[in-house]
């Protein structure tokens, strides 16, 4: 009896190794768009935080809890 493995034993094994692969890459991509739409609300949220403390010529934080006027 011969030691190793049968060509059909690779293949199979290619085979799941691709799959996992595959699946691996596109829980990666929706990762990276999850991200990116997480730093594009960020980003508009301060905007808007700016554009109301520029345009009302106060706080924007003055409802916070933490918020302390000098």
């Amino acid at each position: 009896m011969k030691n190793g493995f049968t060509l059909i034993e690779l293949l199979v094994t290619i085979a799941i190794m691709g799959i996992l692969t595959a699946m691996l890459l596109t829980s990666v991509a929706e990762a990276k768009r999850s991200a990116q739409r997480v730093e594009c609300l960020n980003f508009q949220r301060q905007l808007y935080i700016f554009y109301y403390a520029d345009n009302w010529d106060e706080d924007a934080y003055e409802d916070h809890p933490s918020y302390t006027k000098k």
